[in-house]
């Protein structure tokens, strides 16, 4: 039997099928550039799984036939996802990018399979294909609005329970400071990356198992607390094995392991849960094989309709896509942050490790993070990043952001104007950070092209939400404003007089603001 019932609705699956990976293609790069995305790999495998295996006799055995009404959301579905494409090579923020291509897809196969099959086998693939959502990135209005609360959840229960295992426990922030050093409580720790992992366990669960439209939320509602559960269990054995064996055990593969660990341990309690929730199976039913209406004029003019609707959509999106992306890179300049100088005056610098999470979340094609120390021990951090396009990015890396996170609070903000030359001068913020008696001394600015970004312009931006961001820029940007950004942040502790931290780190800013703009002249500050 052929289930695709002429060349023609063939044809537009493999079509679709091709369209669809490279959506994979682009999250794939998303789950690579982080661990906390480790699990996202198995959703689109579960979907998979469900449509040609666990679902594969329900399918034969539903009615076919065919809708007329499957063709206004099949073109819908694939009309929304040419500008998204398009959107996606011109911005950086691409959740709401993600979740705009997921969800035309989603319509566009589903009508698809309505026009092919009918509303029976339709309906089989509903949750399959649904099931795909749950491999996004969490869209930014949950994350944040989640992110600060959980962190603060799990910090609280966890030192409670490092202190019920008998460890000196001293909360400072986000961070639990215990004899053998801190713990920072990150995002991956505090179960944010978890909101779609564990509920999607307990979504994949509740549908195996074929559970009522009831039951099936309440064990969807049980995979909150569980993630909450887990990630504090997560951090107290992490203190408790960092206690008796060191930070060698808390770090790299070991700590993957604890993560793997505690997803094990969440898919458990979700089974156990789903349990005591069944109820007893009846004897399956025998599957009647209905085969698919034969071929006809009418099925063949159909197949066609379908055919072209996918094929324009995606030949529009491709041609509008590689548009955009050549525009970009033409922009771009010849740059390498690596052709900074490690020796700046008397200071020597020595190049750090960037966590591949930090890339990912800052969106720049190149990062670079230093240490650099003068021969009286005083030592300078610095972060520098590059983006070929302003356009590009939304978000950049602020202190006001990460530091609160490590307890460190901001006392002093002002703007100071540097001058690196006859005519040259830099525009940046001047932070002052305190904790408890450790102070934080920050220099930081960010340039489009040879322009300072201001506070004013970096607030209206953040007043818009990710979406109405991504809108606008589709709207305004045009090929005059794809210039070059990049963000640099310098930083000193405070170890002695604030006047002195003050003028040291203002030396070092200005010396490296040289070599910077040597590397990278497309930036040097207009004269006055």
């Amino acid at each position: 039997m052929n289930i695709f019932v002429n060349r023609y609705f063939q044809a537009a699956w493999v079509l679709l099928g091709l369209a669809w990976a490279g959506l994979i293609y682009h999250l794939f790069l998303l789950w690579s550039g982080s661990p906390d995305y480790s699990s996202h790999y198995v959703i689109p495998l579960g979907s998979c799984w469900l449509i040609f295996f666990h679902d594969r006799e329900r399918f034969k055995s539903a009615d076919g036939g065919t809708s007329l009404l499957g063709y206004l959301p099949l073109l819908l579905g694939m009309a929304s996802i040419v500008p998204a494409w398009y959107i996606l090579s011109q911005v950086s923020e691409s959740t709401f990018v993600f979740w705009w291509l997921t969800l035309g897809y989603s319509l566009a196969t589903l009508s698809l399979a309505l026009c092919t099959w009918g509303w029976a086998r339709t309906r089989i693939l509903f949750f399959p294909i649904l099931f795909i959502f749950f491999s996004l990135p969490l869209p930014d209005a949950i994350f944040f609005s989640f992110r600060t609360y959980l962190q603060e959840l799990v910090t609280g229960l966890a030192t409670q329970g490092l202190k019920l295992s008998g460890c000196e426990v001293v909360r400072k922030g986000f961070e639990i400071h215990i004899p053998s050093g801190p713990l920072e409580i990150v995002e991956a720790c505090s179960g944010i990356r978890s909101m779609t992992t564990i509920p999607a366990m307990a979504a994949f669960v509740a549908y195996y198992r074929r559970f009522s439209f009831g039951r099936g939320v309440l064990l969807f509602l049980f995979s909150i607390p569980i993630v909450i559960f887990c990630n504090t269990m997560r951090i107290v054995v992490t203190g408790i094995l960092q206690e008796n064996f060191g930070t060698v055990v808390t770090t790299g593969i070991y700590h993957e392991m604890l993560g793997y660990g505690m997803a094990l341990l969440a898919l458990f309690i979700t089974i156990l849960i789903s349990n005591l929730l069944a109820t007893k199976r009846t004897g399956t039913q025998p599957v009647i094989v209905i085969p698919i209406p034969e071929h006809s004029p009418e099925r063949i003019l159909s197949g066609i309709s379908c055919l072209l609707i996918i094929l324009s959509s995606v030949a529009a999106s491709g041609y509008l896509g590689w548009k955009s992306y050549s525009r970009i890179w033409m922009q771009d300049e010849t740059v390498s942050l690596a052709n900074l100088p490690l020796k700046i005056g008397e200071w020597q610098g020595e190049a750090q490790f960037v966590d591949k999470e930090i890339s990912q979340v800052l969106g720049a094609d190149q990062i670079i993070r230093r240490v650099y120390s003068n021969p009286i021990g005083h030592q300078v951090h610095v972060w520098v990043m590059y983006w070929p396009a302003s356009s590009l990015v939304k978000r950049g890396h602020h202190p006001e952001v990460c530091l609160p996170n490590r307890g460190f609070k901001p006392v002093s903000k002002s703007v100071e104007h540097l001058k690196i030359g006859d005519r040259q001068q830099i525009v940046l913020i001047e932070q002052l950070f305190r904790r408890e008696n450790q102070d934080q001394m920050l220099h930081y600015w960010t340039q489009d092209g040879h322009h300072f970004v201001t506070e004013e312009e970096v607030a209206q931006q953040n007043q818009l939400s990710t979406s109405e961001w991504i809108l606008k820029q589709f709207r305004t940007t045009s090929q005059q404003d794809q210039v070059p950004r990049i963000g640099i942040l310098i930083g000193m502790p405070a170890t002695g007089p604030l006047e002195t931290t003050r003028k040291t780190l203002t030396k070092f800013t200005v010396a490296f603001a040289r070599e910077l703009y040597n590397t990278c002249p497309w930036a040097v500050p207009d004269g006055e």
